[in-house]
């Protein structure tokens, strides 16, 4: 279930990614997310991560990417997320 604050428009892009089926299924063996440590390894947007953070995960996001990662960093603060986005240096 989604969380509240998370709008309808961005749980609906979520679900329609190709690669949602697996992160579904993963989810499903894991259950609740509620305290569970999450690492977002090449988080982009922090979308995920964002999304993990909402459902109670103590979430992690990484990338090299500096753009993507003020994006996430915007993003996470605006709901009020907990989730550190890093700078991966290098793989």
């Amino acid at each position: 279930m989604v969380n509240k604050q998370w709008t309808l428009w961005d749980a609906i892009e979520w679900r329609q990614a190709l690669w949602f089926p697996a992160v579904q299924w993963a989810l499903e063996q894991v259950g609740t997310l509620q305290g569970r440590y999450v690492l977002d390894v090449g988080c982009r947007y922090g979308r995920m991560a964002t999304w993990f953070a909402l459902q109670g995960a103590r979430v992690y996001g990484v990338d090299k990417n500096r753009d993507a990662l003020s994006h996430a960093i915007r993003q996470t603060s605006k709901l009020g997320v907990q989730a550190p986005i890093l700078e991966l240096q290098r793989l």
